[in-house]
């Protein structure tokens, strides 16, 4: 099944300005708090068994990670003039970049969800200094960051065009 992309303008991104990727507060935080709400009625209604204490516990972590994350508000992709990183891991600048790829890996049967669950990412391939060969980065996209994967995509090709473009 072919992927559509929606196009993205040049007007949409600042080569002076960092293209910041965030966790969304608002979704990660209505997430945890409504994963805990489950929780905590779950051991209301059925009191605290043993047998069932080790998941209820996974479950709550769970929660509180997703609450972190709307507190915190995590940089998960940051593009700029001098590069691409990754959860604030530099990863390559644009003299390295080789290209980014999207990816759309076979979608699977997710029991939480109770139906086929997405997997979108992308693969960034660049070069190291003073290294043969090239690296491949897989980047699998969230489903409660803050900006598309159009957007993304659009990005990372700006930034490297502006880059190549020769000084006027």
């Amino acid at each position: 099944m072919p992927v559509l992309f929606q196009t993205i303008s040049d007007d949409h991104f600042n080569i002076e300005q960092d293209f910041v990727v965030k966790e969304s507060q608002g979704v990660n935080t209505i997430i945890g708090i409504f994963i805990l709400c489950l929780v905590v009625g779950l051991l209301s209604t059925i009191g605290i068994r043993w047998a069932i204490l080790i998941p209820i516990a996974s479950v709550a972590i769970t929660a509180i990670a997703y609450i972190k994350n709307g507190v915190t508000n995590p940089t998960v992709i940051l593009i700029n003039k001098n590069g691409f990183y990754y959860y604030g891991q530099f990863i390559t600048n644009w003299n390295n970049f080789i290209d980014v790829k999207f990816i759309d890996d076979m979608p699977r049967a997710e029991i939480y969800t109770k139906g086929i669950q997405d997997r979108f990412g992308m693969m960034i391939r660049y070069y190291k200094d003073g290294e043969d060969g090239y690296y491949g980065r897989k980047i699998s996209f969230t489903d409660t960051q803050d900006k598309s994967e159009e957007e993304i995509i659009a990005a990372i090709k700006f930034y490297h065009a502006h880059y190549m473009q020769p000084a006027s």
